[in-house]
């Protein structure tokens, strides 16, 4: 049986790469990413290269990294209005919705790297342009994502009762310059990985 990873919030909740392609001419310019294992779940580091203030009031970034001599990468784009649900005690969930974004090759590099990471099949299309999505801030207000850490749980398809054909974790930190994307669960890996390529009906 797999073991879902359950992240902790005070007082609230309880709960390799390699021939993905060559090196890019860029690659001095882009910062070391990580990759980490630990307790099966894949998580991966990416700096920050880039932050702005879109004119709707979202906030878009742009994280790429240089893993084992390719370039990988992603935008995500968060929005402004969230909706604050109080739990026991000062804690909060506040939903919203992000929007995940194509790099291109970065992009499609990042989506192979993750499938070989979670070892399942490489897709066979690239990485969808756009994916919006729904997304719940962990006890950390996304709207204030420029003056603050937060966390974050992202649902690809979510259903009626809240959860998703896939779920993952993405932190920001924006002074610190890192974006964080987390495995949530190992029986996420496959549903994943197509959800990030094949459009939904």
């Amino acid at each position: 049986m797999m073991v879902s990873r359950r992240m902790t919030l005070v007082g609230a909740l309880g709960s390799l790469l390699g021939g993905l392609g060559s090196r890019n001419a860029h690659a001095a310019d882009v910062g070391p990413g990580r990759v980490s294992t630990e307790e099966g779940f894949v998580d991966i580091d990416l700096p920050i290269a880039d932050v702005r203030r879109e004119a709707d009031g979202a906030v878009a970034i742009t994280a790429r990294a240089l893993i084992d001599n390719v370039i990988v990468g992603f935008a995500i784009d968060i929005r402004r209005d969230w909706k604050a649900t109080p739990l026991s005690g000062s804690d909060f969930l506040y939903f919203g919705k992000v929007s995940l974004r194509s790099l291109g090759e970065d992009s499609n590099r990042f989506v192979a790297l993750l499938a070989r990471l979670y070892k399942v099949s490489q897709p066979s299309r690239p990485m969808l342009v756009k994916l919006e999505l729904v997304a719940v801030g962990l006890a950390d207000d996304p709207s204030k994502v420029m003056t603050t850490p937060v966390r974050m749980k992202l649902f690809f398809d979510p259903d009626d009762e809240g959860s998703g054909e896939a779920e993952v974790y993405v932190n920001v930190d924006v002074a610190a310059r890192k974006l964080q994307f987390n495995e949530k669960d190992p029986e996420y890996r496959e549903p994943l990985v197509r959800a990030l390529t094949e459009e939904r009906s």
